[in-house]
């Protein structure tokens, strides 16, 4: 573990979780001053003279172990809040898209957008995909409902990109969906749209610019 009076020197490499800390602390002025007084206090004790202390009195909240568990009680809370005001709305509509990770495991995305006095939406989830299948799709995001305690049936509608196994007739995720909220429509996601038309645009455009 890193000596807290080591914090500012800027000739140390903190490696990556600190120097990020850090970094964010210069634009958050809560952040900023408990890591001045983590460095008051940790200098304070390696000056003193015979301080012979162990390990664990200064209480500092950096490691990353303290700061994911400050995460995820922030998530829990967040997430609380967001599925109350879902469940107040009449209804709603879900967004889904799918993402490798570093250790090229598929990452599902999940967006409900909802209506209160203002139109919201929020990213509910984040989770792995096992499968890219149609059903193992619409069975992930149900999962993901029970689990918050949303009601399906209340989904009118969904968006996604135009691939096969989201939008296919018959075994897509959107007629999966459509088992368990049934008259919920289809949209297909007009930024993957705009992507396409301006891929075809450029394309031509290369092909033209290529000829004189």
């Amino acid at each position: 573990e890193e000596s807290g009076f080591t914090l500012l020197d800027d000739n140390v490499d903190h490696r990556n979780f600190l120097e990020i800390l850090l970094l964010v602390s210069k634009f958050d002025p809560l952040l900023e001053a408990h890591l001045e007084d983590v460095v008051r206090k940790s200098k304070s004790r390696h000056d003193s003279v015979g301080n012979r202390k162990g390990r664990g009195d200064l209480v500092r909240f950096l490691s990353k172990t303290t700061v994911n568990k400050v995460i995820d009680a922030i998530s829990t809370s967040l997430t609380k809040m967001m599925v109350e005001e879902i469940r107040g709305a009449a209804m709603f509509s879900v967004q889904i898209d799918t993402t490798q990770d570093i250790n090229v495991q598929d990452q599902c995305s999940i967006v409900i957008r909802y209506v209160t006095d203002t139109v919201h939406e929020r990213v509910i989830a984040i989770v792995n995909c096992t499968s890219t299948t149609g059903k193992g799709m619409s069975d992930l995001v149900c999962c993901v409902f029970e689990k918050l305690g949303i009601d399906v049936s209340k989904c009118i509608g969904n968006s996604t990109d135009g691939a096969s196994y989201m939008q296919g007739q018959y075994n897509g995720f959107n007629a999966w969906l459509n088992t368990v909220s049934p008259g919920q429509i289809h949209v297909w996601c007009y930024v993957y749209v705009l992507n396409l038309v301006m891929s075809y645009v450029i394309k031509k455009v290369v092909e033209v610019v290529t000829l004189f």
